[in-house]
């Protein structure tokens, strides 16, 4: 192989590469299930992170269960429709086959098990991330999540 030859096989396959981490992380927006979840927030005002909305999710981040599950390990939390909002049903260390769920790591256990989903931070503009806060003080609101295969991405809010 002549070194131009591997030279545009490098550049191709480091494209490539950049292309496919793109395509996982919008996955979940074009091809997951949608559901709604309850959320409320803040701006926490980070200098070194830059603007954005720290956001709980109720039924998701803290949930009540008998087993122990030790910090940073990978769980699975299957989730259930209740009328129009999906909550938390159940914590497991083994990913489920035919049920809505989404992957998270464990933050902490005390009388609550607490997850983190990676999609707590909502980064935008200064002026939009205030706006959004005064929002969330003032308005219950309904996020719209994209999932697949456990994968979880904000695709909109809605206020009510």
């Amino acid at each position: 192989m002549s070194m131009r030859k591997f030279i545009l096989f490098g550049i191709i396959f480091q494209i490539s590469i950049l292309f496919s981490f793109v395509a996982f992380a919008y996955a979940p927006l074009y091809f997951g299930e949608e559901i709604k979840v309850k959320a409320s927030g803040f701006d926490p005002r980070d200098i070194f992170l830059g603007n954005y909305v720290y956001l709980r999710y109720e039924g998701l981040n803290q949930i009540q269960t008998e087993e122990e599950f030790k910090r940073g390990k990978k769980v699975y939390l299957i989730l259930e429709k209740e009328k129009d909002l999906y909550k938390g049903k159940k914590v497991t260390h083994k990913k489920p086959k035919d049920e809505v769920f989404i992957t998270g790591r464990v933050t902490y256990q005390d009388s609550v098990l607490n997850i983190k989903f990676g999609i707590e931070k909502y980064f935008l503009p200064q002026k939009d991330a205030l706006k959004l806060e005064k929002q969330l003080q003032s308005k219950d609101a309904v996020v719209t999540l994209g999932v697949l295969n456990g994968l979880v991405r904000i695709k909109k809010f809605e206020f009510e």
